[in-house]
């Protein structure tokens, strides 16, 4: 495959189709190409590059796993399993706005645990203040989150 094709597969990537439809469509739209010698020679930094892009996907994998485990350390270290935040209420315990991902991010980042983004965390948004306990998971870690009146 010269270019990618949904259904079909992927540049750089051998795949076998029906003669009709390479000689109809993939070779016209110069999607695909005869695998001949000199087309292999030719195509050969595509072949290469997929190759390239399994081994760069496996360390992007690697470097994940670590990145998690890593901020699993940092909350353990920092105390962050269970989280207390202050935020103002009004008199019946509703909050003046929410408490959402961002806002445990920054008290995160506060409390000294470093590289937690938005995208690591899975909460539902707080809406209220009292004592009742709210579970997120921040990088598939579980936390306990209780929001506090000012």
């Amino acid at each position: 495959m010269v270019g990618d094709v949904d259904g079909t597969g992927a540049s750089g990537e051998l795949v076998k189709v029906k003669r009709g439809f390479a000689r109809n469509y993939l070779i016209p739209k110069k999607l695909a190409a005869y695998v001949t010698d000199s087309n292999r020679e030719k195509y050969s930094h595509l072949i290469n590059a997929e190759e390239h892009a399994t081994q760069s996907d496996a360390l992007s994998a690697a470097h994940a796993e670590k990145r998690i485990s890593d901020l699993h350390a940092a909350l353990q270290s920092a105390g962050a399993l269970e989280l207390v935040l202050v935020a103002k209420a009004a008199e019946n315990g509703s909050l003046y706005g929410s408490i959402g991902a961002a806002d445990i991010a920054a008290h995160l980042h506060a409390m000294g645990v470093a590289g937690v983004t938005v995208a690591d965390i899975v909460m539902d948004t707080v809406k209220s203040a009292g004592d009742e306990v709210h579970a997120l998971h921040v990088a598939g870690m579980p936390l306990s989150l209780q929001v506090q009146a000012e």
